[in-house]
């Protein structure tokens, strides 16, 4: 069985053959706000980042992981070895 159609996608994914994974909207159904697709929460937001569902991609912060800036300072402090020193 092959998985790509005739424009080079995946069959599921593909916009021009209406693949099972587009919805009515011409978008991807998990992520279809207007489909209420399994990725929308109910408070209409991507599940991955709704602060009030504590997403996958929401630190403890409560903020976008990648944008929050206390994490990057946790991390690299914990990747390189390196600490702050105190200043007295």
């Amino acid at each position: 069985m092959n998985r790509f159609c005739e424009h080079d996608r995946v069959k599921y994914y593909c916009k021009e053959c209406k693949g099972n994974g587009i919805c009515e909207h011409d978008r991807l159904k998990y992520r279809c706000m207007e489909c209420k697709g399994k990725g929308i929460c109910e408070h209409d937001k991507f599940k991955n980042r709704c602060i009030e569902c504590k997403g996958s991609s929401i630190c403890v912060h409560d903020r976008i992981k990648y944008r929050c800036m206390e994490c990057k300072i946790m991390l690299s402090g914990k990747l390189t070895g390196k600490r702050k020193r105190e200043e007295v």
